[in-house]
């Protein structure tokens, strides 16, 4: 047993290095997500007018510019790139380019181990299940959960609030703190508030909690003021009115047309086109980039077969499904310039979770050494793929065949199977 932990704590620790070590680009969306924090750590403001010249995703309100992303991510950046900047100080000599190292270090604290958190607490949650290690796995190499851990993207972090919170809720039966998570989760992500109606559900259907229901529904209510405080605060300050999110008053580049948009300008009635395309198109396909996650239909029917748990494969089901729809009814469905459905990241770990029921026989093992090659491929080009290319026979392997990120690609694929040993190795020393 103590051999098993031993080989579980090198997976995860190792995850989090290769997540820390892969490169990194700046794109307009971590530039916005950052000026935030900046103007917070060298202005104590929310106004990025001194840095808005760095990207085009920002809101503009009251005379003045701000970040039209949910500001939770970069809330949560403060703390790092304030020590960043101390060290800056202290160390900085010539032209270094110490603004890179700074995004760099800051986003290794705020993405990365949150990803390699998520693949923890997705572990924890199915470890008793034939599939967890492999669920485990996939999540945190095989989708594109791994690449976009390398940026400061708002997705894998809210992904890591939202699951945390389910699994405080659902497993280690701690109220206050799901409360408290799940207000995070919507603090750096809006779309993450679609979970709390599949969350209350689950909550108020789980037989465990029907003696202390009310007890516990206040804790969750004390545990998301915090965060819905905060929520209420910035909103306020930047744009009038608690409820007065950032897409309103964003870039008007940004309001490109839709069937029918509905909400913002920017949201319109879910498209069959987009669905086929954030599934299997060309571009931005996710079932194209990790095949293995169509076995998530498949088990989601035999977890629906069994009373006592079926109540989170229809959370799981329900949160990705959510996600999907609303990405589907975005004008800006295809995330600018990304290397996969990046609107989709805060669902992936509910969706990996139904795969730790899966029996990983040679052709479901196939299916995720696809997705493990083709994410590793991703992070060695970068998550900054253009529209309408294909992604990975136009964009990514292209790159990587013609030498230019080849030794950085096989690097990457030497760590991926070198992790994939040693979870190997942690199940059989748990199965003796």
């Amino acid at each position: 047993m103590k051999r098993a932990k031993a080989w579980t704590a090198l997976f995860f620790l190792g995850l989090f290095l290769l997540y820390a070590l892969i490169p990194r680009t700046v794109g307009m969306g971590h530039a916005s997500r950052l000026d935030l924090t900046k103007a917070i750590v060298h202005h104590g403001s929310f106004v990025i007018d001194d840095y808005v010249k760095n990207t085009i995703d920002w809101s503009y309100a009251g005379g003045h510019y701000y970040t039209n992303k949910a500001p939770g991510v970069s809330f949560l950046a403060v703390p790092f790139y304030w020590a960043m900047t101390k060290v800056e100080a202290t160390f900085r000599q010539g032209d270094t380019d110490w603004s890179y190292r700074n995004l760099r270090w800051t986003d290794v604290f705020v993405t990365a181990l949150s990803t390699a958190l998520t693949a923890l607490l997705l572990f924890l949650y199915g470890r008793k299940e034939r599939g967890a290690w492999g669920a485990t796995v996939v999540f945190a190499l095989g989708t594109i959960a791994f690449p976009f851990a390398a940026m400061l993207w708002g997705h894998p972090t809210a992904g890591a609030f939202l699951f945390a919170a389910f699994y405080c809720l659902a497993k280690a039966r701690m109220p206050l703190l799901a409360g408290f998570l799940l207000g995070w989760a919507v603090l750096t992500e809006y779309t993450c508030a679609f979970a709390i109606p599949l969350f209350f559900w689950h909550f108020w259907n789980d037989a465990t909690w029907k003696k202390r229901r009310p007890e516990a529904l206040f804790r969750i209510v004390i545990g998301a003021l915090p965060p819905a405080m905060l929520f209420a605060w910035y909103h306020t300050a930047c744009f009038g009115s608690p409820l007065a999110l950032a897409p309103r008053f964003q870039n008007p580049a940004h309001n490109a047309p839709h069937s029918g948009p509905l909400l913002f300008g920017v949201l319109g009635l879910p498209s069959p086109v987009i669905l086929w395309r954030l599934l299997v198109g060309k571009s931005r396909g996710l079932l194209l980039i990790s095949p293995v996650l169509i076995l998530c239909a498949v088990y989601f029917c035999e977890w629906m077969k069994e009373h006592d748990s079926k109540r989170d494969a229809v959370v799981f089901a329900g949160v990705f499904l959510c996600f999907l729809f609303f990405n589907a009814s975005y004008n800006g469905w295809h995330g600018g310039r990304s290397s996969g459905p990046r609107y989709l990241l805060p669902a992936l770990p509910f969706l990996c979770a139904l795969l730790v029921r899966v029996r990983w026989t040679p052709t479901a093992w196939a299916l995720a050494t696809i997705g493990i090659v083709n994410c590793a491929a991703i992070a060695a080009v970068g998550t900054d793929a253009e529209m309408p290319k294909a992604l990975l026979w136009q964009e990514i392997y292209p790159r990587i065949m013609s030498g230019e990120r080849a030794v950085v690609f096989t690097a990457i694929l030497c760590a991926c199977a070198s992790l994939a040993f040693v979870a190997r190795k942690a199940r059989a020393r748990a199965r003796t």
